[in-house]
């Protein structure tokens, strides 16, 4: 079953184009509910949950090279104020 998983997350994110990545309202009936990171590709919205559920916004966690300063870590977080 997982190897199902790993060809869908395939099919969604190899080889996209991001087009747009914002914070936006977790739900737009509850002002309170906090923003999440919203990810849209070419043919794809993507957004960061703290569970399978959906039950509230998720951080980003990432790591990138820096060629001078060698692996750097850091964490897109939730509840950034909507632009």
């Amino acid at each position: 079953m997982s190897m199902w998983w790993h060809k869908k997350a395939e099919e969604l994110l190899v080889g996209k184009t991001i087009i747009d990545a914002k914070w936006v309202l977790w739900d737009c009936d509850d002002p309170d509910s906090g923003t999440g990171l919203r990810i849209e590709t070419d043919d794809n919205v993507f957004w960061l949950s703290q569970d399978d559920e959906g039950n509230g916004p998720g951080a980003m966690h990432y790591v990138y090279k820096d060629q001078s300063k060698g692996n750097i870590s850091g964490c897109l977080p939730v509840n950034v104020e909507e632009v």
